[in-house]
């Protein structure tokens, strides 16, 4: 009796090894050299030349940024989130303080950058979702809430630098400190 119940282990055993090894097999693993079958790629598709048109994707504002007004409205929003004055600014400051605000508008964002001197470089695509911007510069003490690139917040500053792209309204740079250009 106990030689059939051993025989009947061992013929089990022996199944569960040969069948585990053959849904191996199938399954595409080598058993004997750890190696698993690689799949067969698709086949590449045709190479045609490829000109992309880089168009802008990103949602446009209903009337792009235009009056010194309407960019310092929307400069507001940001600015509240990035800077603290000394003393604060508004839309009056333009006839308030003359000089101490500076709008440019540029025709796009490389164009801006090398105004600013800091040739920068951006893709396409970048360029065509930013349209024309506008280069905001406001001088006097600020503690700017800065983050990334190791610096610690807040930054002390003389002024800040803004970049806004009149088609959409989004905030593309901030620079602390008064560009060479307007000191």
């Amino acid at each position: 009796m106990k030689t059939r119940n051993l025989s009947l282990i061992v013929v089990g055993l022996v199944t569960l090894i040969t069948f585990s090894t053959f849904i191996r097999g199938y399954a595409g693993q080598d058993v004997g050299h750890g190696l698993s079958a690689r799949p067969t790629l698709a086949p590449a598709p045709p190479q045609e030349e490829v000109d992309p048109v880089w168009e802008p994707t990103a949602v446009p504002l209903a009337k792009p940024l235009e009056t010194p007004a309407e960019i310092l409205n929307q400069l507001a929003v940001y600015d509240a989130q990035w800077a603290e004055w000394a003393v604060p600014w508004n839309a009056d400051t333009l006839t308030d303080e003359p000089g101490r605000i500076t709008l440019e508008s540029f025709p796009g964002r490389a164009e801006e950058s090398e105004a600013m001197d800091m040739n920068e470089w951006f893709h396409p695509s970048i360029e065509a979702n930013a349209g024309a911007v506008w280069s905001i510069t406001i001088k006097g003490d600020v503690n700017l809430r800065m983050i990334g690139s190791g610096v610690d917040s807040p930054v002390s500053a003389d002024g800040v630098n803004y970049a806004l792209s009149a088609r959409t309204g989004n905030l593309l740079a901030i620079r602390s400190g008064v560009p060479e250009k307007y000191k």
